[in-house]
């Protein structure tokens, strides 16, 4: 004790040990409740062998929290922006709850906060629940084997199928918007007709 604080050091050769031998029992670190009293923020639980956090954990901006033997895994504020590091294997999100879901939300550009995508568990699909944007040459596939794809190459717009028909089902109407161009059928990528945009009217064209 210096007068004003006191000090547990360690200052000769080796480690320095604080340990409780008694079965079952706990180290307890206490301090100040900020009301007066004491409480406790960690303790190390004999009982259960885990170490309890009985307070936020309060870590600082550029200080990285590591977790596996190889520093696999790393979440890190840069007091710009926020990461979640995986430097090992796959980085999978899993949630074991019975009939719940996990949701992506971020600011719905007024203030608050919405969903823009979801996991749901109890009717287990997928949700968007915001415009999805592909951009140039991004394609949409579908099918194991990417049998149908969706797509624009920042000229023309795509629809193109590599496995068996492509057909359109609809119990009502079937409205294709060309956006003022032309409307191109191929076949195993040989044109055989054209549905032509000229004055505002629309022609069939059989080549």
């Amino acid at each position: 004790h210096d007068g004003s604080n006191t000090f547990v050091d360690q200052s000769g050769t080796g480690d320095l040990y604080i340990r409780n031998t008694t079965n079952d029992r706990d180290i307890i670190f206490q301090s100040d409740d900020q009301s007066g009293g004491n409480a406790t923020y960690m303790a190390l639980d004999g009982s259960t062998g885990r170490v309890q956090f009985q307070k936020d954990l309060y870590i600082l901006d550029n200080v990285t929290v590591k977790i596996g033997s190889g520093d696999d895994l790393r979440l890190v504020h840069n007091a710009t922006n926020s990461f979640i590091e995986n430097h090992t294997g796959d980085l999978k999100l899993i949630q074991y709850a019975d009939d719940s879901d996990i949701s992506f939300q971020s600011d719905n550009g007024s203030g608050g906060v919405a969903e823009y995508f979801r996991l749901d568990g109890g009717d287990q699909k997928m949700y968007a629940s915001r415009n999805i944007q592909f951009f140039d040459n991004v394609k949409a596939t579908f099918g194991t084997s990417a049998d149908m794809q969706l797509y624009h190459d920042g000229s023309n717009s795509y629809i193109a199928n590599n496995t068996g028909n492509l057909q359109f089902d609809a119990a009502n109407d079937i409205i294709i918007d060309a956006g003022g161009g032309d409307i191109v059928f191929r076949d195993d990528s040989v044109e055989f007709a054209r549905i032509l945009n000229t004055s505002g009217s629309m022609t069939l064209h059989a080549v």
